[in-house]
């Protein structure tokens, strides 16, 4: 036997009834009890970005880099000026 969704067979409250079909009286026995409803979970949400998205890293890197090259172009220029002189 299969119970209404949301309901399983309970074995300790008993109700009997009777329906009458057809002038044909129908006994019927229903053990059901409601299944619980569990508690909703908490939604887990998507935090909302809402800021630059590029790789502080790697941009940290490159600048890095350009300072070198700078100061490496720098040095070479003054060595040549100290030099010549």
């Amino acid at each position: 036997m299969k119970t209404v969704k949301g309901y399983e067979f309970d074995k300790e409250m008993v109700y009997a009834f009777s329906v009458s079909e057809d002038g044909e009286r129908i006994v019927i026995t229903a053990v059901n009890k409601k299944i619980p409803e569990q508690p909703a979970r908490p939604v887990k949400r998507d935090i909302p970005k809402t800021g630059d998205a590029s790789n502080t890293k790697a941009l940290f890197a490159l600048l890095g880099m350009s300072a070198l090259s700078f100061a490496g172009i720098a040095l070479v220029q003054y060595r040549k000026k100290k030099k010549a002189n």
